[in-house]
């Protein structure tokens, strides 16, 4: 099966040294604050908040892989790798404290059966911060003849 995705988003730390938003794992890297979603969940301003821009990288869940066909066939060995999530990266700015950003992290496609002749693999589902940025998904392996 293929990989589920991630959500990543950061802003400037500035002069406050602590988060300014709840949601996901929270780090702190040059200068930077860091929220790592690994699960859907909600991205929210806190009081400190100071308006701007922040950026974020969206990931999807990756497809599903291939299966052996025909299947037990002296000649084949193993399935092909599934597709690799969609992806984005930009900036957005966030306003006003007490805003909630919706965030939904993929999971990754199902990967085809060996022992179902009508099983295909599943593309993965898309990850988004916010209504407006969801990423594409990904593309799936084809069967190996």
């Amino acid at each position: 099966s293929g990989g589920s995705g991630i959500v990543v988003v950061r802003y400037q730390i500035g002069t406050v040294t602590t988060a300014k938003a709840t949601g996901g794992i929270i780090s702190k890297a040059n200068g930077y604050t860091i929220h790592t979603f690994n699960a859907s969940g909600t991205f929210t301003t806190e009081p400190n908040w100071v308006d701007g821009n922040v950026t974020y990288l969206v990931v999807g869940g990756g497809g599903g892989g291939g299966k052996v066909t025909p299947t037990n066939s002296p000649w084949s060995t193993a399935g092909s790798g599934g597709g690799g999530g969609g992806v984005r990266y930009n900036t957005t700015p966030i306003t006003g404290t007490g805003t909630a950003v919706t965030v939904e992290v993929g999971a990754g496609g199902i990967a085809q059966n060996d022992g179902d002749t009508n099983s295909n693999a599943a593309i993965g589902n898309p990850s988004s911060f916010g209504s407006v940025l969801t990423t594409l998904i990904s593309a799936v392996a084809p069967e190996v003849p």
